[in-house]
Formats: structure tokens, C-alpha cells, sequence
């Protein structure tokens, strides 16, 4: 079973294949990078992985940035143990372990409604231009003895792509009122906003009346 993801700038429903790290971040806000960046990689529900690999939407990689602490409050230390404590088993190429079930919702941002996205491309080879990147912009934390954990995993000094030129990337982000009102409560309010100023043009134009009739 593999977890979906949809909504916000995915139009299809995206299954969950993989996720992995990179330290540095590979992205960035305005210019400033995170210690880490965890990839959770989605693949559209209707299509095959090689399949994927050839559409515009084909893939949908949400981005979640790590801040590094040297403590961590209570939750904090829940949430990156989630995933740091099978991390010192699979330091090597090709170690392996099985039966591990994880929480993924303790390694998402704490405020999913506030991201970027833009269409874009793969970051490791051949990078193709299948991506939509959903990147949340408040970081979620592990430890500095952890992080540093990370730096004895065999895979090369580096494991991150180099700042890109944005070129012909739009980047968007969601409204605020959007953000911090759901849907259907604008909505309402809109309505609501409409029948006063309805009910306030009728009671001008009835008191009108009545001082001319006076």
C-alpha cells in the first residue's frame, strides 16, 4: 500500500515511492540553504514509473527542510527519532533492513499550508522536466549529533546539486487568506458580505423615501 498525496497544485493523485536525504539542502530561500533536505518522491497514480518519467506532471516530489538544534524539545525529539533511529544500520551501500513501519506525518512541516511550488525538473540524472515540487518553508528539527550522523553515511563528500539559475521557472506560493481560512469559509463570508450590502442599499433607499415623502 502506498501512501497518495493530491490537492493544491497537483491535479492527480501521486503515490509515494521513496524518500531520501540530502545535505546540504538543494534548495533555497531567498539565497539561504538548510542544514538537510528530506525528498518525499511521489509518482501520478495512473501512471508506471517509466511512464512518469516522460509526462510534464509526471512526478510530484514534496520538500521538507531540516534546521539543526544542539537539543530538542520533547516533540522535536519524537519526531526525529522516527526516522534517525534506523540511520546508523544503513551507513553502507547496500545495507538493508525490513519490517521498519514509520510515521511519516512526523516528518512533514508543521504548517503544510505554507509552501512553494513550481514545475521543474529531477535533480540527479538525466534531471528530466517531469516535477511538480511542493517545497514547505518552515523547517522541521533534528540534532547536531544526529546531523553529524549523516556525515559518516558512504556515499561520497557530497550528495547535493549545486545552486541552479530559476531561468524560466514561476514560482508560486498559496494566498494567505487561503492559508489561514479554509475554502468554504470564505465562501460563506462572501455571501454574508453580499446580503449586508444588499440589506444596507435597501434600508438607505427606504429612508430615503420616507424623508422625501416628509
Amino acid at each position: 500500500m502506498h501512501p497518495t498525496v493530491t490537492g493544491g497544485p497537483l491535479k492527480y493523485f501521486y503515490r509515494l515511492e521513496q524518500l531520501h536525504f540530502h545535505w546540504l539542502s538543494e534548495h533555497s530561500i531567498n539565497g539561504v540553504k538548510f542544514p538537510m533536505e528530506i525528498h518525499f518522491v511521489h509518482v501520478r497514480s495512473d501512471l508506471e514509473v517509466s511512464e512518469a518519467l516522460n509526462k510534464r506532471d509526471g512526478l510530484a516530489i514534496l520538500s521538507v527542510f531540516c534546521n539543526v538544534q544542539t537539543e530538542l524539545n520533547e516533540d522535536q525529539q519524537k519526531a526525529s527519532e522516527e526516522i534517525m533511529q534506523h540511520i546508523p544500520m544503513l551507513l553502507r551501500t547496500g545495507h538493508r533492513i525490513s519490517g521498519v513501519l514509520l510515521n511519516l506525518s512526523k516528518l512533514l512541516s508543521p504548517k503544510r499550508n505554507s509552501y512553494f511550488t513550481y514545475l521543474g525538473s529531477l535533480t540527479s540524472p538525466e534531471c528530466n522536466e517531469v516535477v511538480v515540487w511542493i517545497i514547505f518553508d518552515n523547517p522541521i528539527y533534528i540534532s547536531d549529533a544526529q546531523y553529524r550522523l549523516f556525515g559518516k553515511v558512504g556515499v561520497g563528500r557530497h550528495n547535493f546539486r549545486s545552486q541552479q539559475k530559476i531561468n524560466h521557472h514561476q514560482v508560486f506560493q498559496p494566498p494567505d487568506a487561503f492559508i489561514t481560512t479554509p475554502k468554504a469559509i470564505l465562501i460563506v463570508s462572501d455571501v454574508l458580505k453580499l446580503m449586508t450590502q444588499f440589506f444596507r442599499n435597501v434600508t438607505r433607499f427606504v429612508v430615503k423615501g420616507l424623508k422625501s415623502r416628509l
